[in-house]
């Protein structure tokens, strides 16, 4: 407990940095590259601090490695860390199935060049906050979250994927607020199987598809920027519900709005130079 560790210089390891069972850890301002495996890793470890790291180069043996991978970790603070040129992750963070981990914040890092996502979080973890990254060029998408509740993701900037922007799959209670979501391949936001999420104040632009909206329940889109997006603005699959769109810029797309979507709700929302304001398909109990 109460270690830290500081201008470590590693190249050329295995793993960087590996740390289990340990608490109240405090990794600061260390250079790590060149690893075949993670650059930190972290397990069963709680009130963790990795700040002001700089990790690249974390694929010299062409692996699939992460630059910081937490493990069954509570309370980790992750921020202002420079990561680029990952083989794997950017920061993974995930549970073991036995254990829920809660309170991850992700803060201030620029990562770019990742092979997989930018960020990843997975195992049902609650409380986790995003926030204010800079997430360029993930051949993955930006920031990939699962099973998560009682999220934030806010005030990020990620653009430039081979994939999609944010990738939001069986969450519950998340607001997703004043993100900007650049040039991807696929969807600048794709929201599946997800109940009582928040999706407001982002820009989304220059995509395939702006906010894509699959089986999910309760959702807010509001006060959003779609603009320049080569195919829907904002998309309501067939098995979602409850959905409700008020007072977003819509700009500049292929299609405004494409609706399979039953009881959704439109409410004050502008159609600017779109080929298809709103598109209608075998739709019920929806208002406009």
């Amino acid at each position: 407990s109460n270690v830290s560790y500081s201008s470590l210089v590693t190249d050329k390891e295995m793993t960087g940095l590996l740390i289990e069972y340990s608490n109240h850890t405090l990794i600061e301002s260390n250079i790590i590259e060149k690893t075949a495996d993670d650059g930190i890793r972290i397990l069963n470890s709680h009130f963790c601090n990795i700040k002001n790291n700089i990790i690249r180069n974390t694929n010299a043996s062409m692996s699939s490695a992460n630059a910081i991978n937490i493990t069954a970790s509570n309370e980790t603070t992750i921020e202002g860390n420079t990561i680029m040129n990952v083989g794997g992750n950017g920061i993974y963070l995930h549970s073991l199935s036995s254990i829920r981990i809660t309170g991850l914040y992700i803060r201030h890092n620029t990562i770019s060049q990742s092979s997989n996502s930018g960020i990843r979080v997975t195992g049902g973890p609650t409380n986790t906050e995003i926030s204010e990254n800079s997430i360029l060029y993930s051949l993955g998408n930006a920031i990939s979250i699962y099973s998560a509740e009682k999220s934030i993701i806010k005030d990020n900037i990620v653009e430039n994927g081979n994939s999609h922007g944010l990738y939001i799959s069986k969450c519950k209670k998340m607001n997703v607020s004043f993100n900007i979501i650049n040039n991807f391949h696929f969807k600048a936001i794709y929201l599946i199987s997800s109940e009582s999420i928040n999706i407001s104040y982002n820009e989304c632009a220059l995509s395939y598809e702006g906010i894509y909206g699959s089986s999910g329940f309760s959702i807010l889109i509001k006060g959003n920027y779609i603009h320049s997006i080569s195919y829907r603005g904002i998309y309501i699959s067939s098995n979602a519900h409850h959905f409700t769109l008020e007072e977003n810029i819509i700009t500049k797309n292929h299609y405004g709005i494409y609706l399979y979507g039953d009881n959704c709700t439109f409410t004050k929302n502008s159609f600017i130079s779109n080929s298809i304001g709103i598109f209608l398909r075998s739709v019920s109990e929806d208002n406009l």
